[in-house]
């Protein structure tokens, strides 16, 4: 059973969450102001992978929670519970735990630039409204990586439970909240979760936020029935933990669409049109399709679908790109678009892969 301690002081009765189960999320508008208890149902220690956890100094309003912590009763590690959302990120010491001391600071400074940076512009008004009232050209780019990314499991997607690692400021979570049937988005930025908070109050949208590490996932495993990520897994340490985790927590199948270490890539980076750095200081992992079949040879999934294809755009849309809000100018654009994709599309600079587990896999009991 999951367990619900309120803070002492309130004078609010215990809640027992009970075993939930995907029906039981119906109802809220979950990501404007609370956690909702029954989160608990998908959740786990980051530290220890232990589950249930418990809240406890809970302060509730409408029966969901807008402050207090969670608590693993088996490694005693608290986690806040700050502005509604639930802060489930692991110690440096346990997140590397198999690691030199060296390398798990590499990892904490890389996390922490990653940290520092979408805190700063999680919240700007851009990155919480796009790709909306930007343009005819790159909402439909955007939407073309989204659709190549899911279009293996689009029909049943339909009142699935998703998980969405890197959310960022919330903009793959509306795409999915519109296809699936419940959608958790995590991100290891507060600002961007609040950004995809305050994307959430003005759109309409429901979804549950959490606050986590991508190589750590705060997550049961199989707890899911998918798990998701659009171009993040480039900006971790180490991608294929990030990956393995997904995996983890997922009960039916992976999705993903990310940059690739291509000879196009490469030559883009030459030209100083791509760059070896991201904007947080980090270096861009880009994936290698040879270690990744490696990494999935050791995954044995029932099945690997996996397609490639060119992209570009600048992450804010450029002056120019209004030329073609004009019906004729996209029109001619995208035939472009869409016949060098057929044709050289095989050696793109980015690829979508869907990974199916077998069909015995089951959610964690």
């Amino acid at each position: 059973m999951i367990r619900f301690q309120p803070n002492e002081d309130s004078h609010e009765e215990i809640i027992n969450a009970g075993e939930t189960d995907k029906e039981s999320w119906g109802g809220y508008c979950h990501g404007l102001t609370s956690m909702n208890p029954d989160l608990l149902g998908v959740l786990a220690c980051p530290s220890c992978e232990y589950y249930p956890l418990d809240i406890v100094n809970a302060v509730l309003g409408d029966g969901e929670v807008n402050a207090g912590q969670i608590i693993c009763q088996k490694c005693k590690v608290v986690f806040n519970i700050i502005q509604g959302v639930p802060i489930l990120l692991s110690s440096a010491c346990n997140r590397a735990a198999n690691a030199s001391a060296e390398a798990a600071r590499s990892a904490e400074q890389h996390n922490q630039g990653q940290i520092d940076y979408f805190n700063n512009i999680g919240t700007s008004e851009f990155e919480i409204t796009r790709p909306h009232d930007t343009g005819r050209l790159y909402q439909s780019l955007l939407d073309f990586k989204a659709e190549q990314s899911i279009r293996q499991v689009l029909t049943e997607l339909y009142g699935s439970m998703v998980l969405c690692v890197c959310c960022g400021s919330g903009m793959d979570l509306e795409y999915l909240h519109n296809r699936a049937g419940r959608v958790v988005g995590m991100d290891i930025s507060i600002g961007a979760v609040l950004g995809a908070r305050e994307r959430a109050r003005r759109f309409g949208l429901k979804y549950d936020l959490v606050v986590g590490d991508a190589e750590r996932l705060p997550f049961r495993s199989n707890g899911f029935d998918f798990g998701y990520v659009h171009d993040g897994l480039h900006h971790l340490s180490s991608p294929y933990k990030g990956l393995y985790e997904l995996w983890r927590t997922s009960r039916r199948a992976i999705m993903l669409t990310e940059p690739i270490d291509a000879s196009l890539t490469r030559v883009s980076v030459l030209l100083g049109i791509s760059g070896t750095n991201e904007e947080a200081g980090n270096k861009v992992c880009r994936i290698k399709l040879s270690e990744l079949r490696t990494f999935l040879a050791d995954l044995k999934p029932a099945s690997v679908s996996l397609s490639r294809y060119l992209m570009w755009y600048p992450h804010k849309p450029p002056g120019w790109f209004r030329f073609f809000n004009r019906k004729r100018a996209f029109g001619t654009y995208w035939y472009f678009f869409s016949l060098l994709n057929r044709i050289v599309g095989r050696w793109g600079n980015k690829f979508s892969a869907t990974i199916r587990k077998s069909e015995n896999i089951h959610s964690d009991k």
